[in-house]
């Protein structure tokens, strides 16, 4: 079992909004073959696993969260501000789950370095890790709310579910282009939940991150194992 670190990340609040926007990613898409990717194409926090160090020894989970944020997003954060929100335990499928393998994900939340924020989202975001990345969002955590899994509250998500059935609520991104470039979109929260739907198994946001927005959004440090959230 590997174990993995990943973030929620707020970026500093804007003066014309109450609610702070949390950085998600869109993983590059990566053909189904064996070593051919973890999350292709889906909708998830920024993280990865914890590394050894140059001497032998393992990085801690802070370190890991520190450096997988900045890698894959470019943005610094505030160290003192991380803190613990959940850990996900993924057993991806039998035999030890995708590409064989299983995952304990422990989810962290920080304060983005406003040194980090620019003057555009370009400029922003400009040193995203493209070999990994499609695309960075800017989630508003007012719509977190949208992705709890339906098991763990089944009157949110009903709620939630009917609401998605209305305009599309779009949230400010870039995405990289094929030929490295980057440009300025839109992503819908319909899209980042996953047009089949919860456990249509079609890209969307993964089962632990949908855990790991919800106990934000209920200010909850929860350790969960995956088969209960189905």
């Amino acid at each position: 079992m590997r174990l993995c670190a990943c973030v929620l990340g707020k970026m500093p609040a804007r003066p014309d909004s109450s609610s702070s926007d949390i950085v998600l990613t869109q993983r590059v898409r990566r053909k189904k073959t064996p070593g051919g990717g973890t999350f292709s194409g889906m909708y998830v926090f920024p993280g990865g696993h914890v590394d050894l160090k140059a001497n032998g020894e393992s990085e801690s989970l802070e370190e890991a969260a520190g450096r997988e944020f900045q890698e894959e997003t470019g943005l610094k954060i505030l160290p003192e501000s991380l803190k613990p929100v959940c850990s996900y335990q993924a057993g991806l499928g039998g035999g030890g789950g995708r590409n064989g393998r299983a995952y304990l994900i422990v989810f962290f939340e920080v304060d983005v370095d406003p040194s980090s924020v620019k003057s555009s989202l370009l400029e922003t975001f400009k040193n995203v890790q493209r070999s990994e990345v499609k695309r960075i969002c800017l989630l508003p955590s007012r719509y977190l709310k949208f992705f709890a899994p339906s098991s763990l509250d089944p009157a949110g998500a009903k709620t939630a579910k009917e609401e998605l059935k209305g305009e599309d609520i779009v949230v400010k991104s870039v995405s990289v282009n094929d030929d490295g470039t980057m440009e300025v979109t839109e992503a819908t929260v319909k899209e980042i939940f996953g047009i089949g739907g919860e456990g249509s198994g079609e890209c969307g946001m993964g089962m632990g991150h949908r855990f790991a927005a919800y106990c934000l959004d209920n200010g909850g440090l929860k350790l969960l194992n995956n088969d209960k959230a189905k």
